[in-house]
């Protein structure tokens, strides 16, 4: 089984059993959502993310399940709206179902191509040639808007 690999400029950081490392598990313990989200092939389950409202650059996170064995998905990537971000990928150590976690920063809203402030967010499986292999919406991120 492979195991799903960062963007080609990123790597992946093998966690230790140190005290943020396991602050980082506990904060995802309890989904937001309630219920784990599938892609259509299953290569990705989604068991939670936080947060669900912020500004541009607040720290995202997401818990995945991955079945690279389904395909040939070398890579993961985070969508926020209809921007791909930089996404690093953790795996999380002790862990069976759920071992990987995606950080990521809320790009910036635009007010051009979103008539509300809350957008969907989803987790892309690529190949190597960028090519997207599956992909599940598994929640929503609302933007704050000035004066909150």
């Amino acid at each position: 089984m492979h195991a799903p690999r960062p963007l080609a400029s990123q790597k992946i950081d093998h966690l230790n059993n140190d005290l943020n490392n396991a602050q980082d598990h506990l904060a995802l313990a309890s989904p937001s959502p309630s219920r784990v989200a599938a892609s259509p092939t299953g290569i990705i389950h989604v068991l939670g993310y936080t947060p669900t409202e912020g500004e541009r650059g607040v720290p995202i996170t997401v818990r995945i399940h991955f079945h690279p064995d389904l395909a040939d998905a070398m890579y993961v990537r985070l969508v926020v709206g209809q921007k791909a971000v930089a996404t690093k990928v953790r795996e999380l150590p002790g862990v069976t179902y759920g071992r990987w976690q995606l950080d990521a920063s809320a790009p910036s809203f635009d007010r051009d191509q979103n008539l509300s402030t809350k957008v969907s967010i989803s987790v892309q499986a690529l190949n190597d040639d960028n090519v997207i292999l599956d992909s599940v919406v598994f929640g929503e991120f609302s933007y704050w808007t000035p004066g909150r």
